[in-house]
Protein backbone atom coordinates (compact mmCIF):
# COMPACT_ATOMS: atom_id res chain seq x y z
CA UNK A 1 0.00 0.00 0.00
CA UNK A 2 1.34 3.43 -0.97
CA UNK A 3 1.40 6.26 1.52
CA UNK A 4 2.21 9.92 1.15
CA UNK A 5 5.78 11.04 1.90
CA UNK A 6 6.31 10.99 5.62
CA UNK A 7 5.97 14.11 7.73
CA UNK A 8 7.32 12.26 10.76
CA UNK A 9 10.02 13.97 12.74
CA UNK A 10 13.06 11.86 13.61
CA UNK A 11 11.85 11.16 17.15
CA UNK A 12 8.46 10.06 15.77
CA UNK A 13 10.15 7.77 13.25
CA UNK A 14 12.23 6.17 15.99
CA UNK A 15 9.18 5.72 18.19
CA UNK A 16 7.48 4.00 15.28
CA UNK A 17 10.48 1.65 15.05
CA UNK A 18 10.09 0.74 18.73
CA UNK A 19 6.35 0.24 18.25
CA UNK A 20 7.04 -2.08 15.31
CA UNK A 21 9.49 -4.09 17.41
CA UNK A 22 6.83 -4.61 20.08
CA UNK A 23 4.44 -5.85 17.38
CA UNK A 24 6.90 -8.29 15.81
CA UNK A 25 8.06 -10.40 18.75
CA UNK A 26 6.59 -13.71 17.57
CA UNK A 27 9.05 -15.42 15.24
CA UNK A 28 9.96 -18.86 13.94
CA UNK A 29 12.20 -20.39 11.28
CA UNK A 30 11.07 -21.83 7.98
CA UNK A 31 12.52 -23.72 5.05
CA UNK A 32 10.19 -21.83 2.71
CA UNK A 33 11.61 -18.70 1.14
CA UNK A 34 8.63 -16.67 -0.05
CA UNK A 35 10.86 -13.95 -1.43
CA UNK A 36 12.29 -16.18 -4.18
CA UNK A 37 8.90 -16.47 -5.88
CA UNK A 38 7.95 -12.88 -5.09
CA UNK A 39 11.03 -11.34 -6.74
CA UNK A 40 10.30 -13.27 -9.94
CA UNK A 41 6.75 -11.94 -9.95
CA UNK A 42 7.99 -8.40 -9.31
CA UNK A 43 10.50 -8.47 -12.16
CA UNK A 44 8.00 -10.07 -14.56
CA UNK A 45 5.44 -7.36 -13.81
CA UNK A 46 7.92 -4.48 -14.05
CA UNK A 47 9.27 -5.86 -17.34
CA UNK A 48 5.74 -5.96 -18.76
CA UNK A 49 5.07 -2.37 -17.66
CA UNK A 50 8.41 -1.25 -19.11
CA UNK A 51 7.68 -2.76 -22.53
CA UNK A 52 4.17 -1.30 -22.46
CA UNK A 53 5.50 2.19 -21.75
CA UNK A 54 8.19 1.72 -24.41
CA UNK A 55 5.53 0.97 -27.01
CA UNK A 56 3.45 3.95 -25.88
CA UNK A 57 6.49 6.24 -26.05
CA UNK A 58 7.16 5.16 -29.63
CA UNK A 59 3.60 6.22 -30.47
CA UNK A 60 4.26 9.57 -28.72
CA UNK A 61 1.57 8.89 -26.15
CA UNK A 62 1.45 10.94 -22.95
CA UNK A 63 2.98 8.81 -20.19
CA UNK A 64 2.71 9.10 -16.40
CA UNK A 65 5.59 11.05 -14.87
CA UNK A 66 6.80 7.98 -12.96
CA UNK A 67 7.21 6.13 -16.27
CA UNK A 68 10.29 8.23 -17.06
CA UNK A 69 12.17 6.64 -14.17
CA UNK A 70 11.28 3.13 -15.30
CA UNK A 71 12.21 3.78 -18.93
CA UNK A 72 15.55 5.36 -18.01
CA UNK A 73 16.53 2.88 -15.29
CA UNK A 74 15.12 -0.47 -16.36
CA UNK A 75 18.70 -1.75 -16.72
CA UNK A 76 19.08 -1.39 -12.93
CA UNK A 77 16.32 -3.93 -12.39
CA UNK A 78 18.16 -6.43 -14.58
CA UNK A 79 21.48 -5.77 -12.82
CA UNK A 80 20.07 -5.99 -9.31
CA UNK A 81 18.06 -9.13 -10.09
CA UNK A 82 21.30 -10.80 -11.19
CA UNK A 83 22.94 -9.65 -7.94
CA UNK A 84 20.10 -11.16 -5.92
CA UNK A 85 20.29 -14.49 -7.73
CA UNK A 86 24.06 -14.66 -7.27
CA UNK A 87 23.98 -13.74 -3.58
CA UNK A 88 20.82 -15.47 -2.37
CA UNK A 89 22.02 -18.29 -0.13
CA UNK A 90 19.12 -20.61 0.72
CA UNK A 91 21.04 -21.99 3.71
CA UNK A 92 21.61 -18.50 5.11
CA UNK A 93 18.01 -17.38 4.46
CA UNK A 94 16.60 -20.39 6.31
CA UNK A 95 18.50 -19.28 9.42
CA UNK A 96 16.77 -15.89 9.45
CA UNK A 97 13.77 -15.38 11.76
CA UNK A 98 10.35 -15.37 10.09
CA UNK A 99 7.26 -13.59 11.43
CA UNK A 100 4.40 -15.82 12.59
CA UNK A 101 1.63 -13.21 12.68
CA UNK A 102 0.53 -9.89 11.24
CA UNK A 103 0.35 -8.67 7.64
CA UNK A 104 3.89 -9.90 6.96
CA UNK A 105 3.31 -13.40 8.33
CA UNK A 106 5.64 -15.89 6.65
CA UNK A 107 8.17 -13.25 5.59
CA UNK A 108 11.57 -12.69 7.16
CA UNK A 109 11.53 -10.21 10.02
CA UNK A 110 14.34 -8.08 8.58
CA UNK A 111 12.46 -7.84 5.27
CA UNK A 112 9.34 -6.67 7.11
CA UNK A 113 11.35 -4.04 8.99
CA UNK A 114 12.90 -2.61 5.83
CA UNK A 115 9.53 -2.68 4.08
CA UNK A 116 8.09 -0.48 6.84
CA UNK A 117 11.06 1.92 6.78
CA UNK A 118 10.65 2.60 3.08
CA UNK A 119 6.87 2.76 3.33
CA UNK A 120 6.81 5.48 5.99
CA UNK A 121 9.72 7.50 4.55
CA UNK A 122 8.54 7.67 0.95
CA UNK A 123 11.11 5.17 -0.32
CA UNK A 124 14.08 6.71 1.49
CA UNK A 125 16.80 4.03 1.78
CA UNK A 126 19.56 6.36 2.93
CA UNK A 127 21.92 4.38 5.23
CA UNK A 128 21.62 6.97 8.01
CA UNK A 129 17.83 6.58 8.04
CA UNK A 130 18.09 2.78 8.05
CA UNK A 131 20.70 2.73 10.81
CA UNK A 132 18.68 5.09 13.03
CA UNK A 133 15.47 3.11 12.52
CA UNK A 134 17.07 -0.30 13.12
CA UNK A 135 18.98 0.90 16.18
CA UNK A 136 15.71 2.14 17.71
CA UNK A 137 14.04 -1.18 16.82
CA UNK A 138 16.80 -3.04 18.66
CA UNK A 139 16.16 -1.07 21.82
CA UNK A 140 13.09 -3.32 22.10
CA UNK A 141 13.95 -6.39 20.04
CA UNK A 142 17.58 -7.32 19.19
CA UNK A 143 18.31 -8.57 15.68
CA UNK A 144 20.65 -11.43 14.87
CA UNK A 145 24.01 -11.13 13.17
CA UNK A 146 22.54 -12.89 10.15
CA UNK A 147 19.68 -10.40 9.91
CA UNK A 148 22.02 -7.43 9.97
CA UNK A 149 24.18 -9.01 7.28
CA UNK A 150 21.09 -9.64 5.15
CA UNK A 151 20.09 -5.96 5.04
CA UNK A 152 21.72 -5.15 1.64
CA UNK A 153 20.01 -8.00 -0.22
CA UNK A 154 16.73 -7.60 1.68
CA UNK A 155 16.68 -3.91 0.76
CA UNK A 156 16.74 -4.90 -2.90
CA UNK A 157 13.82 -7.29 -2.35
CA UNK A 158 11.85 -4.48 -0.71
CA UNK A 159 12.55 -1.97 -3.48
CA UNK A 160 11.45 -4.45 -6.15
CA UNK A 161 8.22 -5.16 -4.27
CA UNK A 162 7.39 -1.50 -3.66
CA UNK A 163 8.18 -0.60 -7.28
CA UNK A 164 5.75 -3.33 -8.30
CA UNK A 165 3.10 -1.88 -5.97
CA UNK A 166 3.80 1.66 -7.17
CA UNK A 167 3.32 0.90 -10.86
CA UNK A 168 0.18 -1.10 -10.14
CA UNK A 169 -1.30 2.08 -8.67
CA UNK A 170 0.07 4.25 -11.49
CA UNK A 171 -1.52 2.00 -14.09
CA UNK A 172 -4.83 1.88 -12.22
CA UNK A 173 -4.96 5.66 -12.42
CA UNK A 174 -4.42 5.65 -16.18
CA UNK A 175 -7.20 5.35 -18.73
CA UNK A 176 -7.84 1.64 -19.35
CA UNK A 177 -6.61 0.66 -22.85
CA UNK A 178 -10.09 -0.62 -23.77
CA UNK A 179 -11.58 2.77 -22.96
CA UNK A 180 -9.05 4.51 -25.21
CA UNK A 181 -9.86 2.05 -27.97
CA UNK A 182 -13.59 2.74 -27.59
CA UNK A 183 -12.92 6.47 -27.78
CA UNK A 184 -10.93 6.28 -31.00
CA UNK A 185 -13.17 3.71 -32.70
CA UNK A 186 -16.68 4.61 -31.55
CA UNK A 187 -16.65 8.27 -30.49
CA UNK A 188 -13.85 10.20 -32.18
CA UNK A 189 -15.16 9.55 -35.74
CA UNK A 190 -18.22 11.69 -34.90
CA UNK A 191 -16.03 14.59 -33.77
CA UNK A 192 -13.80 15.06 -36.78
CA UNK A 193 -13.92 18.22 -38.88
CA UNK A 194 -16.64 17.93 -41.48
CA UNK A 195 -18.43 15.11 -39.69
CA UNK A 196 -19.15 16.80 -36.38
CA UNK A 197 -22.16 15.14 -34.73
CA UNK A 198 -22.13 16.14 -31.05
CA UNK A 199 -25.40 14.47 -30.10
CA UNK A 200 -24.36 11.11 -31.51
CA UNK A 201 -20.97 11.47 -29.82
CA UNK A 202 -22.65 12.11 -26.46
CA UNK A 203 -24.92 9.10 -26.88
CA UNK A 204 -21.90 6.90 -27.52
CA UNK A 205 -20.01 8.43 -24.62
CA UNK A 206 -22.90 7.65 -22.30
CA UNK A 207 -23.25 4.12 -23.65
CA UNK A 208 -19.65 2.96 -24.00
CA UNK A 209 -17.36 5.06 -21.78
CA UNK A 210 -16.88 4.41 -18.05
CA UNK A 211 -17.86 7.84 -16.79
CA UNK A 212 -17.51 6.77 -13.16
CA UNK A 213 -13.73 6.48 -13.65
CA UNK A 214 -11.95 9.80 -12.84
CA UNK A 215 -9.11 8.88 -15.22
CA UNK A 216 -11.61 8.55 -18.09
CA UNK A 217 -13.20 11.91 -17.22
CA UNK A 218 -9.82 13.64 -17.27
CA UNK A 219 -8.93 11.92 -20.54
CA UNK A 220 -12.12 13.22 -22.14
CA UNK A 221 -11.46 16.72 -20.85
CA UNK A 222 -8.06 16.75 -22.57
CA UNK A 223 -9.55 15.43 -25.82
CA UNK A 224 -12.36 18.00 -25.81
CA UNK A 225 -9.87 20.85 -25.45
CA UNK A 226 -8.11 19.90 -28.69
CA UNK A 227 -10.65 21.83 -30.78
CA UNK A 228 -12.82 24.90 -30.26
CA UNK A 229 -15.61 23.03 -32.04
CA UNK A 230 -15.79 20.63 -29.12
CA UNK A 231 -16.37 23.34 -26.51
CA UNK A 232 -20.05 22.33 -26.03
CA UNK A 233 -18.81 18.91 -24.92
CA UNK A 234 -16.89 20.57 -22.08
CA UNK A 235 -20.19 21.88 -20.70
CA UNK A 236 -21.68 18.41 -21.01
CA UNK A 237 -18.61 16.91 -19.31
CA UNK A 238 -18.75 19.41 -16.44
CA UNK A 239 -22.37 18.42 -15.76
CA UNK A 240 -21.49 14.73 -16.07
CA UNK A 241 -18.61 15.10 -13.61
CA UNK A 242 -20.92 16.76 -11.09
CA UNK A 243 -23.36 13.89 -11.54
CA UNK A 244 -20.57 11.60 -10.35
CA UNK A 245 -20.11 13.85 -7.26
CA UNK A 246 -16.80 15.21 -8.56
CA UNK A 247 -15.48 18.64 -9.45
CA UNK A 248 -13.28 18.73 -12.54
CA UNK A 249 -10.76 21.14 -11.03
CA UNK A 250 -10.44 18.91 -7.96
CA UNK A 251 -9.85 15.85 -10.15
CA UNK A 252 -7.12 17.68 -12.06
CA UNK A 253 -5.45 18.82 -8.85
CA UNK A 254 -5.55 15.32 -7.39
CA UNK A 255 -4.09 13.89 -10.58
CA UNK A 256 -1.29 16.47 -10.54
CA UNK A 257 -0.45 15.75 -6.89
CA UNK A 258 -0.65 12.01 -7.41
CA UNK A 259 1.64 12.10 -10.44
CA UNK A 260 4.17 14.26 -8.60
CA UNK A 261 4.14 11.90 -5.61
CA UNK A 262 4.55 8.81 -7.78
CA UNK A 263 7.44 10.40 -9.67
CA UNK A 264 9.18 11.25 -6.40
CA UNK A 265 8.59 7.75 -5.08
CA UNK A 266 9.92 6.10 -8.26
CA UNK A 267 12.98 8.35 -8.11
CA UNK A 268 13.69 7.38 -4.51
CA UNK A 269 13.42 3.67 -5.30
CA UNK A 270 15.70 3.79 -8.32
CA UNK A 271 18.23 5.98 -6.51
CA UNK A 272 18.19 3.34 -3.78
CA UNK A 273 19.08 0.67 -6.33
CA UNK A 274 21.81 2.89 -7.78
CA UNK A 275 23.33 3.38 -4.33
CA UNK A 276 23.03 -0.28 -3.31
CA UNK A 277 26.34 -1.30 -4.87
CA UNK A 278 28.15 1.77 -3.55
CA UNK A 279 27.32 1.42 0.15
CA UNK A 280 29.95 -0.31 2.30
CA UNK A 281 27.62 -2.12 4.65
CA UNK A 282 30.45 -3.56 6.77
CA UNK A 283 30.82 -0.25 8.61
CA UNK A 284 27.09 0.03 9.28
CA UNK A 285 26.93 -3.61 10.36
CA UNK A 286 29.42 -3.06 13.17
CA UNK A 287 27.61 0.11 14.17
CA UNK A 288 24.34 -1.82 14.54
CA UNK A 289 25.53 -5.15 15.94
CA UNK A 290 24.77 -5.53 19.64
CA UNK A 291 27.21 -8.44 19.73
CA UNK A 292 29.90 -6.14 18.36
CA UNK A 293 29.24 -3.52 21.05
CA UNK A 294 29.59 -6.18 23.76
CA UNK A 295 32.78 -7.74 22.39
CA UNK A 296 34.42 -4.33 22.06
CA UNK A 297 34.44 -4.15 25.87
CA UNK A 298 37.14 -6.85 25.82
CA UNK A 299 39.17 -6.45 29.08
CA UNK A 300 42.35 -7.37 27.20
CA UNK A 301 41.61 -4.58 24.70
CA UNK A 302 42.62 -6.94 21.93
CA UNK A 303 39.31 -7.32 20.13
CA UNK A 304 38.90 -3.63 19.13
CA UNK A 305 42.42 -3.66 17.67
CA UNK A 306 41.87 -6.77 15.54
CA UNK A 307 41.35 -6.33 11.80
CA UNK A 308 37.87 -6.62 10.36
CA UNK A 309 38.21 -10.21 9.16
CA UNK A 310 39.46 -11.37 12.55
CA UNK A 311 36.60 -9.65 14.37
CA UNK A 312 34.21 -11.24 11.89
CA UNK A 313 35.65 -14.66 12.73
CA UNK A 314 34.92 -14.08 16.42
CA UNK A 315 31.38 -12.91 15.68
CA UNK A 316 30.71 -15.97 13.54
CA UNK A 317 31.58 -18.16 16.51
CA UNK A 318 29.05 -16.27 18.62
CA UNK A 319 26.50 -16.83 15.86
CA UNK A 320 27.28 -20.56 15.74
CA UNK A 321 27.03 -21.03 19.52
CA UNK A 322 23.75 -19.10 19.50
CA UNK A 323 22.30 -21.53 16.96
CA UNK A 324 23.63 -24.64 18.68
CA UNK A 325 22.55 -23.64 22.19
CA UNK A 326 19.39 -21.83 21.03
CA UNK A 327 20.32 -18.74 22.97
CA UNK A 328 20.23 -15.09 21.91
CA UNK A 329 23.59 -14.10 20.43
CA UNK A 330 23.96 -11.13 22.74
CA UNK A 331 23.61 -13.51 25.73
CA UNK A 332 26.50 -15.59 24.38
CA UNK A 333 28.60 -12.44 23.96
CA UNK A 334 27.70 -11.22 27.47
CA UNK A 335 28.70 -14.59 28.98
CA UNK A 336 32.04 -14.52 27.14
CA UNK A 337 32.66 -10.96 28.34
CA UNK A 338 31.79 -11.96 31.92
CA UNK A 339 34.33 -14.81 31.81
CA UNK A 340 37.03 -12.52 30.45
CA UNK A 341 36.31 -9.91 33.13
CA UNK A 342 36.40 -12.57 35.86
CA UNK A 343 39.83 -13.67 34.61
CA UNK A 344 41.03 -10.07 34.60
CA UNK A 345 39.92 -9.58 38.23
CA UNK A 346 41.92 -12.62 39.29
CA UNK A 347 45.02 -10.89 37.94
CA UNK A 348 46.25 -14.22 36.64
CA UNK A 349 49.64 -14.43 35.01
CA UNK A 350 47.97 -15.99 31.97
CA UNK A 351 46.44 -12.85 30.44
CA UNK A 352 45.22 -14.87 27.45
CA UNK A 353 42.07 -15.68 29.42
CA UNK A 354 41.22 -12.00 29.71
CA UNK A 355 40.60 -11.84 25.95
CA UNK A 356 37.05 -12.57 24.76
CA UNK A 357 38.42 -14.46 21.79
CA UNK A 358 39.90 -17.11 24.10
CA UNK A 359 36.41 -18.35 24.96
CA UNK A 360 35.31 -18.55 21.34
CA UNK A 361 38.33 -19.50 19.26
CA UNK A 362 40.65 -21.16 21.81
CA UNK A 363 40.37 -23.67 24.65
CA UNK A 364 38.19 -21.40 26.74
CA UNK A 365 34.96 -22.60 25.14
CA UNK A 366 35.45 -26.03 26.71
Amino acid sequence: MLTSPTTLQLDELLEYARHLAREQKRITFSRRILLKRQIKQDLRYLNAVYHDYLAQAEEEAILPLAAEWLLDNHYLLVEQYKYIRQNLSARHFRRLPVLTSGPMKGFHRIYAILYEVLKVTGGNSDPEVLVSFIWAYQQVQPLTIGELWAIPIMLRFVIFRQLHELFEVVRQQQVPPKQEQIWFEKVAPFLQEGTLQLNKAILRLEKHMDLSNPAVLLFLEKEFRRSADLKPLLYWLDARVKAENHVLSDLKEREHNSQAFHRTLAGNYFRGLQAANLTLWEEHFEELSLVEQILRQDPARIYPEMDYDSRDLVRREVEMFGREWRLPEEKIAEKVLALARAAAKQAAEDTVKTHVGYYLLDDGWK
